[in-house]
Parts: structure tokens; C-alpha cells; sequence
């Protein structure tokens, strides 16, 4: 796992690399946790455009991130995921909480 932040028109980019499952979870959580109650962004987008695998563990990180950025007012958006990666968030039911967006841009551009 390979995890690659930016900050794009005030949105906090984070971008992940490989397969997001038990093995790795831990620097992902210590990134979201340092973005946002640490450095307190209130806008996130996570790039999935190189992400393979979701697990179920990575998809608890997402909603624990959900969950800090919404009691703040911030939120949270996904771009550029694979068709696994999609069909996991559509079977779990997350493509109905989060914002996901074809491409970086398209996301940028709605926050």
C-alpha cells in the first residue's frame, strides 16, 4: 500500500496504491486520523484510481473518517474507482454514503 497526499482547490487529496485490506490498514488510518484531526481539513477525496482491493477492514476506515469529518461539518468523497472496487462499495451499501465520482476532476470540481 502506497499512500500519496495533495491539497487540489482547498480538497485534502488523498491517493492509494495496491490493496487496502487487514495487512495494511494502519498508515492509511494514521493518515486520515493526521488529516483530519490534526491538521483539521474539512474537505477529503480519496483517489482510488490505483487502488486494487477494498477489504472489509479499509471500509471501516472509510466510515470512521465519515463519521469525524461529519460531526465537524467536512465531508468526504471517493473518484476513480475500479469496477471491483465499485461493486464492493455497491454490495456494502457504500455508494449511498459517500459521493464517488468518475474522475478526479469531476470530484474537485463539485466539492
Amino acid at each position: 500500500m502506497t499512500i500519496h497526499e495533495s491539497k487540489e482547490n482547498n480538497v485534502y487529496v488523498v491517493s492509494l496504491t495496491g490493496r487496502l485490506d487487514i495487512m495494511n490498514c494502519e498508515p492509511v488510518e494514521q493518515k486520515f486520523a493526521e488529516v483530519i484531526d490534526t491538521k483539521n481539513e474539512m474537505q477529503l477525496l480519496v483517489d482510488c484510481s490505483q487502488l486494487t482491493f477494498v477489504s472489509s477492514a479499509g471500509l471501516r476506515l472509510f466510515i470512521i473518517a465519515l463519521k469525524k469529518l461529519n460531526l465537524k461539518g467536512g465531508k468526504m468523497a471517493f473518484c476513480a474507482l475500479d469496477s471491483g472496487t465499485m461493486k464492493i462499495f455497491t454490495i456494502s451499501g457504500y455508494d449511498k454514503l459517500f459521493k464517488i465520482y468518475d474522475s478526479r476532476e469531476t470530484a474537485l470540481a463539485n466539492f
